[in-house]
């Protein structure tokens, strides 16, 4: 999860999420996929554009629905566990919709800073995004 919570907020390199999901049997080793980057630019292309909402304009289950489209295309298999964390974000999002409609999570400098607390503390070269005290 970290590893597209890192891509979507920070570097883009959907290619990580690629293998990321290769490794936890998501997409399997013997899946059609042809070229890895093109599956990343497939992703990148349902999930960039929802990056700059709000979350009062978020559609949790349009994006699902682009993703399990793109899924079923590659053979993807759903892990147990990543089917309950989306459930958990649907809560999520009926209720942050309603409390902060005006919050874009997505690009929460403060809230990486704690996701990647080892990352944020480690020496950074110059050029790459400093982090909100």
């Amino acid at each position: 999860m970290k590893d597209v919570q890192y891509t979507a907020m920070i570097d883009g390199d959907y290619t990580r999420v690629v293998r990321a999901w290769q490794r936890i049997g998501i997409l399997g080793p013997d899946a059609e996929l042809g070229p890895i980057e093109e599956v990343a630019a497939r992703l990148k292309m349902v999930v960039e554009p929802m990056l700059d909402l709000k979350l009062g304009d978020v559609s949790l289950s349009a994006m699902m629905k682009q993703q399990l489209e793109l899924a079923q295309e590659y053979g993807a298999q759903a892990q147990r566990e990543l089917v309950l964390v989306t459930k958990q974000l649907m809560y999520f999002e009926r209720y942050a919709k309603e409390l902060a409609p005006d919050y874009n999570m997505a690009r929460d400098l403060f809230l990486m800073k704690n996701i990647f607390r080892r990352r944020w503390l480690s020496p950074r070269p110059s050029g790459e995004i400093s982090f909100p005290e």
